[in-house]
């Protein structure tokens, strides 16, 4: 998480979007504010869900920051522990455009608490590392164009943080481009072995649910915006006229 901007205007748009997204969804955020870089998102925990809205100028959005957690959602296979993604809406307001997803809140405390860094053995089971390789296993299986890892930054990143000289990657497959302890929970089972809080980055793997949408327009409210939902099945096309927000992530190479 990082800290809320410093600018009074920056705040005060960013918690006038999250609410507007909440009316849509119907969410009832309660939970303390989770700032993204430089105010980029808002998140808030809504009962057992989590809401989170991503910001940016209108001509920039799309790409991977703004579609990587519908992207992760419908191509990462199932069986892959991540919390669900309920909702998704976007809508432009003033020269900004915004993107709102809604997924499940995981209540199990994460790994490390602090950075990503561990600071004492987190003591885990066979169980658990077996889990884990059976879920980077089955996104190495996903194909994407997507990359959060290129050899430039192994060639300034291995000699500035790790003090050895570079390696060079002989082969490239797809993996998740953020993965460490703050983000995972000691439980292995399939629906909290991921903790969904504001600590993904768009260049991680979304672990949403491989669900279809329907997009219907959007009232007024959302001037020139869109809406999907999860249908009641939890798989197949379900109608709403109303919802939206929270969690980025999205496939990528690495």
């Amino acid at each position: 998480m990082s800290s809320p901007p410093p600018d009074d205007a920056t705040r005060s748009r960013m918690r006038d979007a999250h609410a507007q997204g909440a009316r849509a969804l119907d969410a009832e955020p309660s939970g303390p504010e989770a700032w993204g870089w430089e105010g980029r998102t808002l998140g808030r925990r809504a009962g057992h869900l989590w809401l989170r809205v991503l910001s940016m100028s209108e001509e920039k959005a799309g790409g991977r920051l703004w579609e990587g957690t519908a992207t992760a959602a419908e191509q990462i296979p199932a069986v892959v522990p991540r919390p669900k993604l309920v909702g998704i809406g976007t809508w432009t307001n003033d020269g900004h455009a915004y993107r709102a997803e809604l997924t499940e809140y995981v209540t199990l405390p994460v790994l490390q608490a602090g950075g990503p860094v561990l600071e004492q053995s987190p003591y885990l089971p066979d169980a658990w590392w077996a889990a884990l390789r059976r879920a980077v296993n089955e996104i190495a299986t996903v194909p994407t164009n997507r990359q959060a890892v290129r050899q430039q930054w192994i060639d300034r990143g291995f000699p500035a943080f790790l003090g050895i000289p570079p390696v060079t990657a002989a082969d490239w497959t797809t993996g998740h481009g953020d993965l460490h302890f703050r983000i995972h929970s000691a439980c292995c089972c399939r629906s909290c072995c991921t903790r969904k809080a504001e600590v993904w980055r768009a260049s991680g793997v979304c672990f949403g649910p491989m669900v279809r949408y329907r997009r219907t327009p959007v009232g007024r409210s959302l001037r020139a915006g869109t809406i999907w939902r999860r249908g009641n099945d939890g798989c197949g096309f379900g109608s709403v006229s109303r919802s939206l927000s929270t969690r980025t992530s999205g496939s990528i190479r690495g």
